[in-house]
């Protein structure tokens, strides 16, 4: 007489195990809109990064940033704390760089830190004169973030971050100056090792 036992099914898990000395490539993609008292803003983020894994659980790289920010003013209502003309439109472009750090603490999830200097490129309309300005932007975000690991050597991530440099000053200290109208940073992405 057999005894034929069903297999038991178990979730696979992926820690990270075997990412120790892995060149990690991959990107983040950033999307949005929102609106202010008298602007309607367009967002868009394009970030590509690479890293290398010291450790199974450390990885340090930089993400290379490219961030476009289109603004436009609403029409004018009589009761807009700022009204402004219609016509008036502003374009921002930053282009930096990103160095980070991170640390996977348990199970797909990690803390991250980074640095990020950014140089950005204003052009604001109104009135049908234009004025271009440059300027240099720093950020300091530190953030909690998930993987889901999706076989050995590739993973999808999101994560949020804090600018801890929005708690400074600006006045007082330009060098925490941020191109961001929020101190709250989201984002997701994929990531491949090699």
């Amino acid at each position: 007489m057999a005894f034929f036992a069903p297999k038991q099914a178990s979730a696979q898990y992926y820690d990270g195990v075997g990412m120790k000395g892995k060149v990690i490539v991959g990107a983040n993609l950033g999307f949005g809109y929102g609106r202010t008292y008298d602007y309607n803003h367009l967002n868009f983020e394009l970030c590509p990064q690479v890293g290398y894994r010291i450790i199974d659980q450390l990885e340090i790289g930089a993400r290379l940033v490219y961030h476009l920010e289109y603004s436009k003013a609403r029409p004018w209502d009589p009761g807009s704390l700022h009204p402004m003309p219609a016509t008036d439109r502003q374009s921002c472009n930053y282009f930096g760089v990103a160095p980070y750090i991170n640390f996977e603490f348990w199970r797909g999830f990690y803390v991250q830190a980074e640095y990020e200097g950014v140089y950005g490129i204003t052009k604001h309309t109104s009135a049908g004169q234009q004025i271009k300005d440059g300027q240099w932007y720093n950020s300091l975000p530190i953030g909690i973030g998930y993987r889901l690991y999706l076989g050995a050597s590739g993973f999808a991530y999101v994560a949020g971050f804090y600018n801890v440099f929005d708690l400074v000053n600006e006045t007082d200290h330009p060098w925490a100056l941020s191109p961001y109208n929020s101190p709250w940073v989201a984002r997701v992405g994929f990531c491949w090792g090699f």
